[in-house]
């Protein structure tokens, strides 16, 4: 893919690059940049995507003077004429051949205003891709719809004319989708029409079936297991089975006196809404939260239950913290051994046994 820009900056300049990028891209310039910044060396993938834009604009600081992969762009840039624009974010002088080359101070660029400098790198990358009136869009002010339905008028093959376009070529489709289906226009006036009817004007048990049958066919559409919504207006009865093939009831049932309307398997009528999924959702959260605590109280009972018992060692009689598993040994006068050290009864413990003496003081 061709770029009009090919930006090239420093890693530490990632945010000023960032901002240039978007201020570019909303006047709808293809623009490449490493937002990652995952390459150390300029590899011939990206030379040759430089090399196929129309600009390469190299972003110079102190930062990028000492990047090895800025100057290795920019002399991509540099060897194919009128490709290389460059521009300064600071008082960074760029080293020859590049030190007497035009450069746009870039500093004092927000996402709010632009310095005058900007507004003429637009306007040169602009006229290197045949483009022309940019300072002008960029002057218009949020109440300029006229002023933008103008320019876009005057520059049709503008890429932002183009964008314009699209968007008003997708609106038409979405409007044309909706208007062709004229069988959905005709069901919703029907069902106004049956909505407006006097109830006089039919027998009781007629106007029942009817009713009877608009339920079934709101249920079926939503299949089994299925549960309508139910919009603001209508509390569930708790009470009334809510699976398999049956909607939800509603409390006040529903009747054509409350102005009941289905609108695509919609209930509209006024009051509250609930939803028996949502009472379903709220007991199963409180019945696990209250499983949760049971054990944590359980732990910390079988944990108290099973304490280690305080020990008293053989020296003073003081009382110790209870430690699980742990031996306090009796002491012994100076120069004896503990006797389980020696027992031979014991077959847990290996006694001492009595060795040859050797005499390590002589040479």
């Amino acid at each position: 893919m061709a770029y009009d820009v090919f930006l090239v900056s420093a890693r530490e300049d990632a945010d000023q690059a960032r901002l240039i990028v978007r201020r570019l891209r909303a006047l709808k310039f293809r623009v490449w940049h490493d937002a990652k910044y995952e390459d150390e060396t300029f590899d011939a993938r990206e030379a040759r995507a430089a090399l196929d834009s129309q600009s390469v604009l190299v972003l110079w600081s102190q930062a990028a003077l000492t990047s090895d992969w800025v100057r290795a762009a920019a002399a991509v840039g540099k060897s194919k004429p009128g490709l290389l624009v460059q521009s300064a974010l600071d008082g960074a002088v760029p080293y020859d051949p590049y030190k007497t080359d035009t450069r746009f101070a870039l500093d004092g660029l927000t996402t709010r205003s632009a310095p005058e400098p900007f507004y003429q790198l637009v306007e040169e990358l602009g006229r290197r891709d045949g483009r022309k009136d940019l300072r002008q869009w960029m002057n218009f002010g949020p109440r300029d719809d006229e002023a933008r339905a103008a320019w876009i008028e005057a520059h049709p093959t503008d890429p932002i004319a183009r964008e314009d376009q699209k968007k008003k070529d997708r609106a038409a489709a979405i409007g044309l989708a909706a208007a062709s289906r004229p069988e959905a226009a005709d069901d919703e006036d029907a069902l106004d029409d049956d909505i407006a009817m006097d109830e006089n004007d039919e027998p009781a048990s007629t106007r029942a079936e009817r009713d009877d049958f608009s339920d079934v066919r709101r249920i079926g559409s939503y299949g089994k297991g299925a549960r309508p919504p139910v919009e603001a207006g209508a509390t569930i009865s708790a009470t009334e089975p809510t699976s398999g093939d049956r909607a939800p009831y509603l409390n006040p049932p529903y009747t054509r006196a409350q102005g009941a309307t289905p609108n695509g398997g919609t209930t509209r009528l006024a009051g509250t809404v609930a939803r028996t999924g949502a009472l379903d959702d709220e007991h199963a959260g409180a019945a696990t939260l209250a499983a949760i605590s049971g054990m944590v109280a359980l732990l910390f009972f079988a944990g108290w239950a099973n304490r280690s018992a305080p020990m008293t060692t053989a020296l003073n009689g003081t009382s110790l913290p209870a430690i699980a598993n742990a031996r306090m040994p009796g002491t012994c006068p100076a120069g004896t051994v503990p006797a389980y050290l020696v027992r031979e009864d014991d077959p847990m413990s290996q006694p001492l046994q009595h060795g040859v003496i050797i005499d390590d003081t002589t040479p």
